[in-house]
Parts: structure tokens; C-alpha cells; sequence
């Protein structure tokens, strides 16, 4: 078979594969022979390893490891471990993008000379080169790099070799090791992209005639399944071919490109008979907009040979979708970021195959996470992970505190609390992914889960960075926010985690050694500012006209230990002075109120606190202004503030805009005003009595009594009394959540309750508390068939439909959208988490390709709870095809001998029971369109609705109630009806 795919791929290429002679020579290059390599140094992927371009290994390698770089000025040189004779060199120079290189080889002569040897200067040279010359003896090689179409001014080498070949030999032995691999197409290669159908029709000889005849920027059609349309469209193109698959059947035979919603493509990139990557698309909730993408990469990619990357996009909301990818079908950091879907709510998770397992294993950002907990389409939280496997090593979470909103930028993170440590998360945390050929991913953290767990797991130690002259930006893009959130630089032992990092000027650092805080923030008056609980110590560094130079150094300390800030000693580098600043008048602590680190809790109250410090800052320094008869300090703070340029600083016009560096800039400029007031640097002395009262206004100054101080430097007599700063009052969310399970599968709850769909089935949790516990009920050893303190799974579904579980009627015959039992997979059916609350939670059940006497059915049921309601909103989706009218409807569970109310012209079905399961008295209920009802039928078991609409396309929405008598919210059955009663009512007034 294997020699049979080399024909195969040979042929495609218009190649004749010829007897090749045994190999023989020996590498005098490598490590293994005695050679030393001096001039470049290893990449930093592979630090610590022996030099990488003389090791032999010419497979392992990506964008970061596996090769040895070096500047033009500086040479290459390989040192044999004695004289030896030579007539070949070879060279693979790093292939990951169109990089290209020019460069001399030249030998060593016994007198210490060079003798050239391979004149390539002003070539462009990439990837592997073979080069023969007159056979000469040495002691040494030296390659000279002249040209490189790198910015930097680098050279890349993966591995150099030489030998002594025969003549006649063509191909050396690294070389023939290195397209071993390569070619043919290995089968696992081909598995692993999804791409045996593609493979399948390189096998037919008329196929493979028709692409060597393609010229590049023509195009082929095929119909690979003989329904006369085509479902694959092939392209040549300059240097490679790509088939584009078809996945959902909408290819005609005018199609010029694939439209990227559901289709898969299948890229040869050198044309060399070997598949390099595949990038699917997917549409997963039927929109019409692909929000899912897997790229697998086999060789090339910038990872390393092998590897594979899942974005979902969990919202289609927001200026961008899914990844940019470049002319290669490529990722690069440089040219794509800014153009990528790093928004709203969705990850991404890396993955990197683990040839000892024989599966794809989570590495890198293992997932990177955004949320948008607003709804606006941009981010408002992100969460990194970083591990292998199901063991994590750290954790970046950043937030938009003050949710600014975007104009013309897509993130806007004003801070990050980064963990380091090495954790393993409990396995119900985990999820996979299954990808187009039938295998899954290795395990990541789910989406809707990560931001909790990461926050209750034992990490060693944290760190806070918070940007406060709301500058994060790229090096590299200097006017563009960072979507990574804020990156540190090192800070007292505390290692850079990611890079490249923010810096640390008008930065603020705070350090918890231990983890005592747990991620926890809480507001500190004195300063106005959210704290790491925990923090041991914290620096803030000032530079506010970016000259290079420090102009001011806040020191945080925690001086009794109990995890809170009570002290700061500001070391003014500009006016030549040191100060504490421990509290106010009635402050020396903060308060002590813990937050989560939680977008939704804090953020609200920090932006009314932000607005409040403004207006209390001007107020002071209009004060200031009056006693010391100047406005602005020379050259100080605000001065730079309002008149720098954008040609000195090209995001002045920014920060004018923004009120946190406003308010960054107004606080130096009232530390620096009061000093110099004090010091007697203002064209207005201060009079010797009221030197007592400035000290007295910079006290409530430090304790956050900002308007207190203000009035004192008015003239005005403030009595004795206790003074308060502005409060800081957190807000916390609404309690809806959605998660998916190992034995829940999928959950949906809100205060009230909540519920779970298995197998086309829906079931119902009694709540006797609002926060959430899906989690509780899905961890293992957990048994929710018995009551906990928390709650129980009340409803004992068997083989009903249980609350709304789906039905299609053929014939009179019933076709149960469901499955009897774990292992009758006869319906295909998935779930997904499309919002994880606090205000709303989302679940989507997807039956897609299902085969019926109907026809074929794609059913899409979005079922969503708002944080304080009970009922379930069921928007539901039938596309038919074979079919013009289309019976369907939902099962609801008859409640043993309990009571019952239906309704088919009102459009409900009520019943209230005790299943004798230890759950005690529960109500069910189910509200549908009245328009589309023919009956409602009763089984012994079970309530059937049967529902008429016309195809091919058929929406409706159902609402699903539950709820248990113990929960203490509804106690009778005619509270139960009353209440499905109103539902009803309020579903036909919509």
C-alpha cells in the first residue's frame, strides 16, 4: 500500500520514481561524528538542548524550536573532529513561512585560509538545499549569510550536513530522512486531517490527470458521491493545490471558492504530493455563519510538526469572525492578530500530537478564553491557561474594569491577575472536542467553567498587574490594545509569564506570595483603588512624560499581615523627596470586603468610584490652584497631560480620552501640587499658619477623603467628626449558569431552579439555594437521585420524554427524538454552552442528519434561562427536506396519580405529582403555540403534544417549567396551575 501511494503521488506530479543507490556516506556535521558548531545559538524553544542544526533531527521543528539563528555579521562555522574530504554540503533552513536567505560556504585550508566553495549571495534561497562541489579536504565549513528577507537581520538553520558522495548519487542520506515523511502522504498523516475522501479520489489516474494539467489559478469540480452536483473544488495555485470539501451541500457548479461555513479545506502546499493542513469550518447552531474552526497542520505549522488548533466563536457577535489566516492557510502572530476573532464570547485551545499516546494532547493555551458578560460583542474578560495535558503550570486573567467601551479599538484590558503553580483540576471539569475524522481532542477546561475553576484552584502564588495610565498596547503595534490582557514583566522572583510584557512604567504590581488572597481584589479608600488581597507588597513606578526616567515610586506594604494594604511610602525622584502615607484621618486599613475576581461584580462600582475621584481630584486641585496661585505645575503631570503632541507621544490624543489616565495624571498632579505647596515652590508662598492646615488636607488626601480636603484648603472649618470617603458597594450577579457534564451531559440553571438534557430528554433539579450547582451535581461521587443539602434531581424520566423531550409523527407512527437508552446512538444528537450567564444561561441541543421517513431532519433547540426566572425558553428549528407539512411536538412525564391541566386551545400542559422517588411533591409544565395544536394526547406514561407546521423550515418557540414543592417557592397544584395559567398568558401576548 505504501509503495502503491508513492506511485500514486509521483504520478499526480508527472514524477518517475528511479532505483535510487545505497547510501553509504557519513554526516561529518553531527553531533554524533565529533563536529562542533560555533556562531548562531539555539532558538529559545530549544535552550538547554546541544546545538539543534548538527543533531541529525530534521523533523522537529516550528517557529520557536528546533533550529539555531544568528545575526549576518556573524558566520556559521563547523569545527570536524579532524580532516576530513568533502564534496557536498546540506543545508534545511528554516521552512515555517516564505522566508529566504542568501549566503557564501567556503572550506578551511591548512594555512588558515577560506577557499570558496557555494557562491549563493545574492540568491533567495529556502527551505532544503543541496550543493556539490570539487571534492577538498578540511578541518572546517563556514557558511556566510549575505541576505535575508527577515526584518531583523537574521539567519535561520534547522541542520547543516557534509559528505563525501559518489558520483552520481543525487540525493543525500539527510535529506532522503527528511522527505521520508513527507512523501508519500503517511496514512496517519491523512487521518489526522480529516481527508481520506480526498485521498480517495487521488487514487483515481482520470483525478490525477486533471490536476497536472491545471494551471495555476485554474479550477476543477467533482462530484465525489454522483448526485450531479460537485462537493469538492479544487484550485491550483502558484506553488500548491487546495481542495475545498463540501460539507453541507450548498457547492453548485459555478462555485469559484468554498464560502466557509460548512466546509473543509485541504491544502498540498509545495505541490509535492503531500497534504500539509486542513482548515474545517463548521456551523454548529445552523445560523449561517460558520463558529467553529479546526486548523491541523502535519508539517510546517508554527508550532511544531504536528498540530492542531479549535476556535469557537460562541456568540457571532462583534466586528470579527473566527481566525484571519495568511496566503498559506496559515496562522502568524504577526500578520493575523489584529485581524482574528479574539472576542465576545468563544476560546481557542491548542494542541500538539503526543506520538506516545497516539492523540492530540492540550499544550500552549490550553483553552484561551473571552467573555462577554455585557453582550456588547467585545471582551470584557479573558482567561489563558497555560499546561499540558490535564496538568495546568499557570493563568493570565484579564478584565476591562472599567468597561470602557470600543471605538475604534477591539479590547481595552485595564488589568490581569496572573497564578503560577502546578495543578490538576478535577476531570469532570474537562471537555473534548470531536473533530472531522472521528477522533477527539485530548482534554481542555470547558469554556463555561474555566473562569471558576481556575479561581478555586491551589495555585502558589499571584500577581497583580493593573495598567494605570490605561496604555496596554503591542510593541509591535503601538497604537493597538492588546488582546492578551495585560502581560507582566518580571517583578521580585515573580517570572514573565507570556510576552512580550507591558513594562513597568505607569504600571501597578502587587504580589501574593503565598496565594493567601485567592484571587480576591477588595477597594482600598485611601488610594481609591481595587488591591490583591493577599499582596505582601506592591510598587507603582511613574514616568508620566515617558522620558525614560522615573519621576515618582509608590511602595504598597501590608504591615500586620492580615492580607490587606495599610501603608505606602511614595519616594518622589522628581522633587527630591520621601514620604509615608499610612491612611486619614479615621483610614489606616482598607475594606475589608473581598471580591472575586469577577467582571460583573466590581466592575459597576468601579467606574462610579472612578467617576467620583475625578470630580473630587478637581475639586482639590482648583483648591490648590487658589491658595497657590498657579494652576498646573511647570512641566508637571497635567501639564504634560493636556499639551503633549502626538509627534512626541503618538497616543496623546488617547489618553486625553480616557478617564483613567486622566485620573492617573489628576492624582500625581494633586501628590505634587501639596508638596510643593509645602515646600514653598509656588509663585504664592503658603503663610506659616496655614501650613498646619495644607498638612491637615494632604492627611484626608491619603485616606481618600478627597472633598474634605478640598473644603479645608477653601478656608472652611470641618468638624471632628468621623470622615468618610465615597463607598465602594460590589454588585453581584444574577445566578444563571450552563456547563457541560460527564453525567449531567448538559445543564442549564438559574436561582430557581434547573435542568439537564440527556439523550433528547430533559430533566428537572430542585434548588433549595440560588447560587449555582450544576457543578455539585455533576462531580463525581456525587449521587443527586438522593437529597442534598442543596438539591436533588426530582424527576424520574425512564422512557418518557421527561420535560419536552421531542417527538415526530409519521403516519401516525412516533419517531422519538430521543434515545431509550446510553448506548442506542440511533438519533444524533450534541450539546453545546452558547452562554454560561450570570444574567442568562444557554444550552443548544443539535440533531443533525437525521435520517427519517420524513426525510432528512436538522432539529435546533436553543434553550435559554434568565438568572431569576423558572421557566425554560425553547426556540426551536426543524429544516425537512421530503416533506411539506410536518408533525412534531413535545412529551411531558405524567406525574404518577397526580393532577393534570391541559390545554390545546389555550396551549399548555400542566400535571403536579409525587413520583414516590423521595423528591416529594413536583409540577411540570410545557407552553406551546396554540395555532399549530391538533390534539394532545394521553398515554398511560406520558402527555404527547402533537404539533402541525409546514416545512421546509419550521420555528416555534416552547416555554418548560418545573418545580418542587421543597424548594418552598410553589407548594400546591393550583399554585402550579395558576402559575403555568400566567405563562401560557404571557406567551400569547408576545
Amino acid at each position: 500500500m505504501r509503495d502503491a501511494c508513492v506511485r500514486l503521488a509521483a504520478s499526480l506530479l508527472g514524477y518517475t520514481i528511479l532505483a535510487t543507490p545505497a547510501l553509504a556516506a557519513t554526516n561529518v556535521a553531527s553531533l554524533a561524528h565529533g563536529a562542533l558548531i560555533t556562531g548562531p545559538v539555539n532558538c529559545s524553544g530549544s535552550r538547554g538542548k546541544p546545538p539543534v542544526a548538527i543533531d541529525g533531527e530534521t523533523r522537529a521543528y516550528g517557529r520557536s524550536w528546533g533550529y539555531m539563528w544568528g545575526y549576518l555579521n556573524t558566520p556559521l562555522v563547523v569545527r570536524f573532529r579532524e580532516r576530513v574530504s568533502i564534496n557536498v554540503v546540506d543545508m534545511l533552513l528554516l521552512d515555517v513561512d516564505g522566508r529566504d536567505y542568501g549566503y557564501v560556504i567556503e572550506t578551511s585550508t591548512e594555512d588558515g585560509r577560506w577557499l570558496p566553495a557555494v557562491n549563493r549571495a545574492s540568491a533567495r534561497d529556502k527551505s532544503w538545499q543541496t550543493h556539490r562541489f570539487t571534492s577538498r579536504t578540511t578541518r572546517s565549513l563556514r557558511v556566510t549569510f549575505t541576505r535575508t528577507s527577515v526584518q531583523a537581520r537574521s539567519y535561520h538553520v534547522v541542520e547543516i550536513a557534509a559528505y563525501s558522495l559518489p558520483k552520481g548519487v543525487t540525493e543525500t542520506p539527510l535529506r532522503r530522512a527528511w522527505e521520508r515523511p513527507r512523501f508519500p502522504i503517511p496514512p496517519t498523516d491523512t487521518q489526522l486531517l480529516g481527508a481520506e475522501s480526498v485521498l480517495r479520489q487521488l487514487q483515481d489516474p482520470d483525478r490525477v490527470g486533471q490536476v497536472r494539467r491545471l494551471k495555476p489559478g485554474a479550477q476543477a469540480r467533482w462530484d465525489t458521491d454522483g448526485d450531479g452536483v460537485p462537493d469538492m473544488l479544487i484550485t491550483r495555485e502558484q506553488a500548491g493545490v487546495v481542495v475545498a470539501v463540501d460539507d453541507n451541500g450548498d457547492m453548485s457548479a459555478t462555485t469559484e471558492e468554498a464560502d466557509g461555513t460548512d466546509d473543509c479545506l485541504v491544502i498540498d502546499l509545495k505541490g509535492d504530493g503531500t497534504l500539509d493542513r486542513a482548515v474545517d469550518y463548521m456551523d454548529w447552531d445552523s445560523s449561517g455563519f460558520a463558529d467553529t474552526m479546526v486548523q491541523t497542520y502535519v508539517s510546517g505549522s508554527p508550532w511544531g510538526s504536528r498540530a492542531l488548533v479549535l476556535i469557537r466563536d460562541l456568540d457571532e457577535r462583534g466586528p470579527k469572525r473566527l481566525w484571519h489566516l495568511t496566503p498559506q492557510y496559515g496562522y502568524s502572530q504577526g500578520g493575523c492578530q489584529w485581524h482574528c476573532d479574539f472576542g465576545g464570547d468563544g476560546y481557542f485551545v491548542m494542541f500538539g500530537w503526543n506520538a506516545t499516546t497516539a492523540g492530540w494532547e492540550g499544550r500552549w493555551e490550553n483553552p484561551f478564553c473571552f467573555y462577554d458578560p455585557d453582550g456588547d460583542g467585545f471582551p470584557e474578560e479573558t482567561v489563558r491557561v497555560s499546561g499540558t495535558g490535564g496538568r495546568l503550570r499557570s493563568v493570565r486573567y484579564g478584565i476591562n474594569a472599567d468597561n470602557d467601551a470600543p471605538t475604534d479599538q477591539d479590547y481595552d484590558y485595564d488589568m490581569s491577575v496572573t497564578v503560577l503553580g502546578a495543578v490538576v483540576p478535577p476531570r469532570n471539569e474537562f471537555t473534548r472536542f470531536r473533530l472531522r475524522s472521528g477522533s477527539y481532542t485530548g482534554d481542555y477546561l470547558k469554556w463555561e467553567r474555566t473562569r471558576q475553576v481556575v479561581r478555586e484552584l491551589a495555585w502558589k502564588r499571584a500577581l497583580l498587574v493593573w495598567d494605570e495610565d490605561d496604555r496596554n498596547v503591542a510593541p509591535s503595534r503601538g497604537s493597538s490594545e492588546r488582546w492578551e490582557g495585560v502581560l507582566n514583566a518580571a517583578y521580585r522572583g515573580f517570572p514573565q509569564e507570556g510576552g512580550p510584557h507591558c513594562g513597568t512604567a505607569n504600571k501597578r504590581y502587587e504580589l501574593d506570595g503565598d496565594f493567601s488572597g485567592r484571587m480576591k481584589l477588595y477597594y482600598w479608600p485611601a488610594d481609591q483603588r481595587l488591591h490583591l488581597v493577599g499582596a505582601e507588597q506592591g510598587t507603582m513606578v511613574v514616568d508620566y512624560d515617558r522620558d525614560g526616567e522615573t519621576d515618582l515610586t509608590v511602595e504598597y506594604h501590608d504591615r500586620d499581615g492580615d492580607g490587606f494594604f495599610d501603608a505606602r511610602e511614595i519616594i518622589c525622584q522628581r522633587l527630591n523627596y520621601r514620604r509615608s502615607a499610612n491612611g486619614g484621618p479615621s483610614l489606616s486599613k482598607a475594606i475589608h470586603a473581598p471580591m472575586p475576581l469577577d467582571f460583573s461584580v466590581f466592575s459597576a462600582p468601579w467606574k462610579d468610584a472612578l467617576s467620583e475621584t475625578l470630580a473630587a481630584q478637581e475639586e482639590v486641585l482648583s483648591a490648590i490652584a487658589r491658595v497657590s496661585g498657579r494652576t498646573e505645575i511647570p512641566n508637571g503631570p497635567m501639564a504634560y497631560f493636556r499639551t503633549v503632541t502626538r509627534r512626541e507621544f503618538p497616543g496623546a490624543n488617547a489618553m486625553r480620552k480616557s478617564p483613567e489616565a486622566r485620573r492617573y495624571y489628576q492624582d500625581l498632579e494633586v501628590e505634587l501640587a501639596l508638596a510643593s505647596l509645602l515646600k514653598g515652590d509656588t509663585p504664592r508662598p503658603l503663610e506659616a499658619a496655614f501650613t498646619g492646615t495644607v498638612t491637615r488636607a494632604r492627611r484626608f488626601v491619603d485616606g481618600g477623603c478627597l472633598r474634605e480636603a478640598a473644603a479645608l484648603l477653601r478656608g472652611a472649618r470641618l468638624p471632628g467628626a468621623t470622615h468618610e470617603p465615597h463607598p465602594f458597594r460590589p454588585v453581584f450577579p444574577g445566578n444563571a449558569f450552563a456547563m457541560l457534564g460527564r453525567k449531567i451531559t448538559a445543564g442549564w440553571e438559574s436561582g430557581i431552579i434547573a435542568y439537564r438534557a440527556y439523550w433528547g430528554k430533559i430533566d428537572v433539579f430542585g434548588k433549595v439555594t440560588a447560587e449555582p450547582r450544576l457543578a455539585l451535581f455533576d462531580a463525581p461521587g456525587v449521587d443527586y437521585h438522593r437529597e442534598l443539602k442543596s438539591g436533588m434531581d426530582v424527576l424520574h424520566v425512564g422512557k418518557t420524554s421527561g420535560l419536552g423531550g421531542l417527538n415526530i409523527w409519521h403516519s401516525g407512527q412516533r419517531l422519538p427524538a430521543q434515545w431509550g437508552r446510553a448506548d442506542d446512538a440511533t438519533v444524533p444528537i450534541e450539546h453545546d454552552v452558547r452562554r454560561a450567564g450570570p444574567e442568562a444561561a444557554e444550552v443548544l441541543m443539535l440533531t443533525r442528519g437525521w435520517d427519517t421517513p420524513c426525510g432528512r431532519l436538522d432539529i435546533v433547540r436553543r434553550l435559554t434561562i434568565a438568572s431569576g426566572q423558572r421557566h425554560t425558553e425553547d426556540n426551536l428549528e426543524i429544516s425537512c427536506t421530503g416533506t411539506k407539512a410536518l408533525e412534531f411536538g413535545p412529551g411531558i412525564t405524567r406525574l404518577g396519580d397526580g393532577q393534570h391541566l391541559t390545554s390545546a386551545g389555550k396551549g399548555y400542559v400542566a400535571t403536579w405529582g409525587d413520583q414516590e422517588i423521595g423528591a416529594g411533591p413536583v409540577g411540570l409544565g410545557v407552553v406551546f403555540d396554540p395555532t399549530l395544536c391538533r390534539r394532545i394526547e394521553t398515554t398511560p406514561d406520558e402527555f404527547l403534544v402533537h404539533l402541525t407546521a409546514q416545512g421546509p423550515k419550521i420555528t416555534t418557540q416552547l416555554l418548560l417549567a418545573g418545580a418542587w414543592a421543597r424548594a418552598g417557592h410553589i407548594t400546591r397544584a393550583e399554585d402550579w396551575f395558576a402559575y403555568m395559567k400566567g405563562l401560557a398568558a404571557t406567551r400569547s401576548e408576545r
